[in-house]
């Protein structure tokens, strides 16, 4: 059975606005529209409801924009599949069209009012605790945070690899502050920089303990010293393999860092007979 037309004076309406007429609705001049007090009501009951039903909110616990609500016991009976425009009662309260106690009863729940700098804030504290842990940040795109005591519940399953992708995307249009916060933290935004970085300091080391580089095909870096902490567990033989097998692609910066190392692009070169286990005490030489 078709649902009945529905009264612009109605809740009903007000509920399932389309965002632009909403909109205007909130922001006319003259004082502008104030939502009714009873509409603000639906909206924080529906809200709070939201916030138990894990499943309703996105991946950042955010109130989706539009939000239809689920047919189930959770939500009022009379409300089920409505679509409330959470986007509209973000944009009266962003215009102090909202009753205090409604704002407050959501402010006690951690009702996000401003989803983009919410997102902003936790991309930050997700890289800043994985700089802790790692070392580093560049983060490998597949990475998701962990459900673990190392990170905050409230931050598990978070794509923590998409949003640093999604990060150097948008370097060019980032706000300063921004820019200046993710350039203090040492903020990877060209990942094969880092990932070269990296490589070249394995080899210098391996350069320095051994007095060549013909790395064996299954030489793994150890995790301890003198190694550097962001080498450990690399399978350094073969990233020695690939840089032969890509030395005519190579930058002429990057062939020059290993031709001052007297890296050989041969590996059938025959290395000095050399005891590597007892080299103990070396000396890392900067390229």
């Amino acid at each position: 059975m078709p649902r009945p037309r529905l009264s612009k004076a109605s809740i009903g309406y007000l509920l399932n606005a389309p965002f632009v007429d909403m909109h205007a609705k909130c922001s006319q001049g003259g004082g502008g529209y104030k939502m009714a007090l009873d509409t603000q009501h639906v909206f924080c009951r529906v809200a709070h409801v939201i916030h138990t039903d894990k499943l309703a909110l996105s991946r950042y616990n955010i109130v989706p924009c539009k939000f239809k609500v689920p047919h189930s016991e959770l939500y009022p009976p009379h409300l089920r599949g409505f679509t409330l425009n959470f986007g509209a009662f973000r944009h009266a309260h962003k215009r102090h069209r909202l009753d205090p106690a409604v704002v407050a009863s959501l402010d006690a729940i951690g009702f996000v009012w401003d989803a983009a700098q919410h997102k902003w804030e936790l991309q930050l504290l997700c890289l800043q605790l994985y700089k802790l842990q790692h070392g580093h940040t560049n983060v490998p795109r597949a990475f998701d945070i962990p459900s673990t005591d190392a990170w905050p519940t409230h931050l598990w399953g978070l794509p923590l690899g998409v949003m640093v992708n999604d990060l150097r995307k948008a370097m060019n249009t980032l706000a300063p502050p921004k820019l200046a916060l993710l350039d203090a933290l040492g903020f990877a935004w060209n990942a094969h920089d880092v990932i070269w970085t990296r490589q070249l300091a394995a080899v210098t080391t391996y350069a320095a303990l051994y007095g060549h580089t013909n790395v064996p095909r299954m030489f793994v870096v150890p995790t301890s010293d003198p190694w550097p902490q962001d080498t450990w567990a690399m399978k350094l033989g073969f990233v020695v393999h690939n840089l032969r097998t890509k030395a005519s692609g190579l930058a002429r910066e990057r062939k020059a860092h290993l031709d001052r190392l007297g890296f050989h692009w041969d590996a059938r070169w025959s290395r000095p007979r050399t005891d590597e286990t007892a080299l103990t005490s070396i000396e890392i030489v900067e390229v």
